[in-house]
């Protein structure tokens, strides 16, 4: 037994997911997935669950199940005004911080966990779909989500996007209804269209990049085709459109995308793409914008190195994946 995961044995049944959220007892238990989420951290390249036994565990011992749990708690009690700042007010001044990092461990254990979901453990897989669906309807509320998202906008859709396109980037090694189903019962190919159309002109590149490749994953299923009006209102429809002039044709230029998004190109013709008139202005705000945010880091003094820059292209290609 290796000394990390000997650590992770000790570690899961301090884990209370049950601790009411903000109180004493959960802030103690905040601290033990801080904890964890180091350890798990060092399995990201596992490609198989025996690879990643420290995750292999908490699902064994359901406790990916019960950070779920904790975290749809944590969101009822924040997103009550005034149970909140009761809370807060009791935690004083490191309130904040323990709730940032309670929101950036979980996303990142649940990052992690969720490729191995769609085998081992469905009923986890779904629910997750439904939590992540709430978190980026958050999003789409900015009032709500100063309140509610103590990482902020930026970093929770991106991490919501970066984990969907991760379990769908498997769909044909599964069957489709069972990644499809989920995805339509909560309504997310129009919450990504929503977030993504809403925010084009202010989002990070990677947040972007993700959010299109996975539309363009999920436009290709059988199901999507089958019945689209399903999975896309007529007030999204319009907006894909957009979102494919505006930010996959760009993102495609700037080399942050592999391929170009075909299927997201194909139904946003379907859908009347040939009918828009682009906003010269708009387009060049938006490109600027994933043009920034795409660059790994900002040279003054002296242009990059051969090596530097084939780096940052490698790095930007695969990032998303």
């Amino acid at each position: 037994m290796t000394s990390a995961v000997a650590e992770t044995d000790l570690l899961l049944p301090k884990i209370d997911t049950d601790a009411e959220p903000l109180s004493k007892k959960w802030v103690n238990v905040a601290s033990h997935i801080s904890k964890l989420t180091k350890l798990v951290a060092n399995e990201r390249e596992a490609k198989t669950l025996p690879q990643s036994p420290i995750l292999m565990q908490m699902l064994r011992l359901r406790k990916i199940h019960g950070l779920v749990h904790m975290f749809e708690s944590y969101r009822e009690v924040v997103g009550d005004k005034k149970i909140r700042e009761a809370k807060v007010s009791a935690l004083g001044k490191d309130a904040h911080s323990i709730m940032k990092g309670f929101e950036m461990d979980t996303h990142m254990i649940l990052n992690h966990a969720y490729k191995f979901l769609m085998i081992h453990q469905r009923s986890n897989f779904d629910a997750m779909f439904g939590l992540y669906a709430g978190l980026l309807r958050d999003c789409l509320d900015e009032e709500k989500a100063n309140l509610t998202l103590a990482c902020g906008i930026d970093f929770t859709s991106f991490s919501v996007l970066k984990s969907l396109l991760r379990t769908v980037m498997h769909m044909n090694e599964f069957e489709e209804d069972r990644m499809m189903a989920p995805i339509k019962k909560n309504s997310l190919l129009n919450l990504v269209i929503e977030i993504s159309h809403a925010r084009m002109k202010s989002t990070r590149a990677f947040a972007a990049a993700a959010a299109v490749m996975f539309l363009d994953v999920c436009l290709d299923a059988e199901a999507f085709s089958s019945e689209p009006d399903a999975y896309v209102s007529k007030e999204n429809k319009t907006k894909l459109i957009e979102l494919n002039e505006y930010v996959a044709k760009p993102l495609y230029k700037l080399e942050m995308l592999k391929k170009k998004a075909r299927h997201v190109s194909r139904w946003a013709q379907k859908f009347g793409g040939g009918e828009l008139e682009l906003d010269d202005a708009l387009l060049k705000e938006i490109t600027e914008n994933l043009s920034k945010t795409a660059k790994m880091k900002e040279v003054v003094e002296k242009p990059p190195t051969k090596n530097q820059l084939k780096y940052g292209k490698k790095k930007r290609a695969n990032i998303i994946f």
